[in-house]
């Protein structure tokens, strides 16, 4: 049985709720789970926003945050320009995030949403695809250009690129996120499995944060 398969079990569900209510957790089902521990002019980092930035909406719209969506998918730019326009405290770039700086090449699922830097992703795999080079940046340097020394919270949906990020991820930049969410994909990248899930969940808590797997998918890490 996998680690999201624990989760849905009767005694999973209930060992989650509990923890939910002793860490008194805020939900968003059925992906996120986070701390209300924010402050005027905090600051979000929304990576891999998709077509929707609904994370970065309900962190502005409820706490009144200043958030930062990146996502680097050419047929979601006229969207998200849209909601940087009309939302003020939304700041669209259009980067991808990875473990290096400098160009990549980005494939874009015409089927659905959500595209990858990593062509065995499912969707690129069953898709029709477009390829084209994107400029992509490291969290460290993603946090230099928003500029801020603390960031409340940070979301990566970045489709499998989590995993090479992660394992280069090291305690400085860590240590100025003070809420991680991270949604896992061994389900839907080939050479990915729940095990690389697990090692890369350690390898956080290794840096010091802690850990709360919400769904078998997303993530909470905290200090």
């Amino acid at each position: 049985m996998n680690m999201r398969n624990k989760l849905v079990t009767k005694a999973g569900l209930l060992r989650r709720e509990l923890m939910i209510k002793r860490l008194r957790l805020v939900q968003i089902p059925p992906n996120y789970a986070f701390f209300n521990k924010f402050e005027q002019n905090d600051v979000a980092v929304d990576i891999g926003v998709g077509d929707d930035p609904d994370f970065s909406k309900h962190l502005i719209n409820n706490y009144g945050l200043d958030c930062f969506g990146v996502d680097p998918t050419r047929k979601h730019t006229e969207v998200l320009r849209k909601v940087e326009q009309d939302m003020a405290n939304f700041h669209f770039l259009p980067l991808a995030v990875g473990p290096n700086n400098g160009q990549a090449k980005f494939f874009e699922s015409h089927d659905n949403i959500s595209g990858s830097l990593l062509k065995n992703h499912t969707n690129i795999i069953n898709d029709h695809v477009s390829s084209y080079e994107v400029d992509m940046i490291t969290l460290d340097e993603l946090i230099h250009t928003v500029n801020k020394k603390v960031i409340a919270i940070m979301k990566i949906d970045i489709e499998g690129a989590e995993y090479a990020v992660i394992d280069k991820l090291e305690s400085p930049t860590l240590k100025r996120v003070q809420q991680l969410i991270v949604e896992f994909h061994h389900d839907t990248v080939r050479e990915y499995t729940s095990k690389n899930t697990r090692e890369a969940i350690k390898r956080i808590n290794a840096l010091g944060m802690k850990s709360f797997v919400y769904n078998g998918r997303d993530c909470l890490f905290y200090w």
